[in-house]
């Protein structure tokens, strides 16, 4: 089952009163914006420990690895306030 969403913005709509020129144009940038679309679905089998994610060959990918092979995203990394906490107690503030 494929899912897509559409967002459309106030004016982005197709009235009843437009061309079907400008019917085609809009149908044609929905299609080259969904071809951009990849969504990861159905079951990824993650290991409960150290959280990495087992492909299809039965390979064993670090999360990150493993969306960035599978997708267009890219991942920047900080970190989350307990971990800072945890990791740099000496410079975070303890409220």
């Amino acid at each position: 089952m494929s899912e897509v969403g559409i967002i459309l913005t106030r004016g982005a709509g197709v009235s009843g009163a437009a061309s079907e020129g400008e019917k085609g144009t809009l149908t044609g940038e929905l299609q080259r914006a969904l071809t951009g679309i990849r969504r990861f679905s159905g079951f990824l089998p993650i290991c409960a420990s150290c959280k990495k994610i087992r492909d299809e060959f039965g390979r064993w990918w670090a999360a990150e690895e493993y969306a960035v092979d599978q997708s267009e995203a890219e991942f920047s990394h900080g970190l989350c306030p307990d971990c800072a906490v945890r990791l740099y107690p000496q410079y975070c503030r303890r409220d």
